[in-house]
């Protein structure tokens, strides 16, 4: 990395930076808690309020999308200035040619950018497990329901009804 000799010039772009991961951290500790809420509407089946939360995390996901294309930009300008590639430069990177309260906010808002993606990421790995396990529970009730209740006709997978008592048998179905 190349470091001019001058006396840091860019300790502005730097607290933007800053600022600019604490907005996205902010944001998506709005999603983590509006996924948050949608898994409790649904376990609660509250219907009503389950229709409401896609567009609200819709909102939510168009300004993350639009903070971190800020904070990306951000990054460059930081690389330009250092004179290295954007890929290659590290928010620790860029904290250790700070000193003092915009190194330890740019440290904060890293660790706390780091936090909130990974709280984000378990309540999504959270809500895909309760989906699944609620598809399984239908699967089986209605599975259950078809043998219990459907004395008179079977269906196959596809829809077509079983002219047999085998219900696993599809030799005698009706095209």
């Amino acid at each position: 990395m190349t470091q001019h000799s001058e006396p840091r010039p860019y300790p502005a772009l730097v607290a933007e930076l800053a600022a600019s991961l604490e907005e996205c951290t902010s944001l998506i500790r709005s999603a983590t808690a509006i996924l948050g809420e949608q898994r409790m509407h649904f376990a609660a089946m509250h219907g009503s309020e389950l229709a409401k939360a896609p567009a609200a995390l819709a909102d939510v996901a168009d300004r993350i999308v639009a903070a971190e294309r800020s904070r990306a930009a951000l990054h460059d300008r930081i690389a330009r200035h250092l004179g290295t590639n954007s890929n290659q430069l590290t928010l620790a990177r860029i904290a250790s040619t700070v000193t003092g309260d915009a190194r330890l906010r740019l440290e904060t808002a890293r660790r706390n950018a780091r936090r909130a993606a990974e709280d984000l990421g378990i309540e999504t790995s959270i809500g895909e497990r309760l989906l699944d396990w609620s598809a399984t529970c239908h699967e089986n009730l209605l599975r259950r329901l078809v043998t219990t209740v459907g004395a008179g006709r079977r269906y196959d997978r596809d829809g077509r009804e079983l002219r047999t008592d085998d219900h696993e048998s599809l030799v005698n179905t009706t095209l």
